[in-house]
């Protein structure tokens, strides 16, 4: 009996263990971006453009020693201010229609830069439409709450692209016979089925331990009843012994007289 109940408590420990540790799948709501991100991002896309000749930070806070050839400028560029918007309720959407984000989430990123060494922005990037316009494309990031990376309308563009190949891919798919993914419905019950098994090894086990059981206690009883047989034959014996002596008493006295 002691063996069956610590059999039952690593059952029952197991079966705790199963339910910790399976899985249980939970819509966690994405995390925002942070400011820290998004210049990260910025920067990145920056120094990385073909474009850009120069793109180093300096001692002051926000500003860059910046050269390229997108149009002719070699100075300083400062980081004025950074906005960063759910594109769900952001109301300055109609300024991103680069972007095609009718069937995604996610933030809008806005990095605002001023050229130093420039003494007329507005009339120098007049002056240069085209570049205006592709420069525009680096201070403006999307941040899809499916990928958790920052976008710029080029890496945007070859995202949505991609996704509507695999969605096509997918329709097309569907009309042909796949080859089953059992991986899924192996992990789902796989722990179950080790479980079952246990427990019916559990329950045989318990089942044969108390048939033993049972063949003992029959076998004690059995030897007990021998031994009150025994007794019993043994207080029979005792009660003859007794009659003879008192036969024998009744002679003596008998004789004597």
């Amino acid at each position: 009996m002691k063996q069956t109940k610590q059999l039952f408590y690593i059952g029952a420990a197991f079966l705790l263990f199963l339910m910790v540790a399976m899985p249980v799948k939970a819509d966690s709501p994405p995390v925002p971006p942070s400011k820290e991100s998004l210049i990260a991002a910025w920067e990145e896309k920056i120094s990385e453009h073909p474009d850009t000749v120069r793109f180093e930070k300096t001692k002051q806070e926000g500003v860059y020693a910046f050269e390229t050839t997108l149009f002719p400028y070699q100075g300083r560029l400062k980081v004025l201010n950074t906005l960063i918007q759910d594109r769900d309720v952001s109301e300055y959407e109609y300024m991103y229609y680069d972007y095609d984000m009718e069937d995604d989430s996610g933030y809008i990123g806005a990095v605002e830069t001023e050229l130093l060494d420039v003494q007329d922005q507005k009339s120098f990037f007049k002056k240069y439409p085209y570049s205006s316009q592709a420069w525009a494309n680096f201070s403006i990031l999307f941040f899809p709450n499916t990928e958790q990376v920052w976008m710029t309308r080029s890496d945007w563009n070859a995202y949505v692209k991609r996704e509507n190949d695999v969605s096509s891919s997918d329709e097309m798919g569907s009309c042909v016979p796949q080859k089953k993914d059992y991986s899924k419905l192996i992990a789902t019950w796989l722990p179950i089925v080790f479980l079952l098994v246990f427990l019916g090894f559990l329950f045989l086990f318990s089942r044969k331990q108390r048939e033993k059981y049972d063949l003992s206690f029959e076998r004690q009883k059995q030897s007990v009843d021998k031994q009150q047989e025994g007794l019993d034959m043994a207080k029979e014996g005792l009660s003859i012994q007794k009659e003879q002596l008192q036969l024998l008493k009744d002679i003596l006295e008998h004789v004597k007289k």
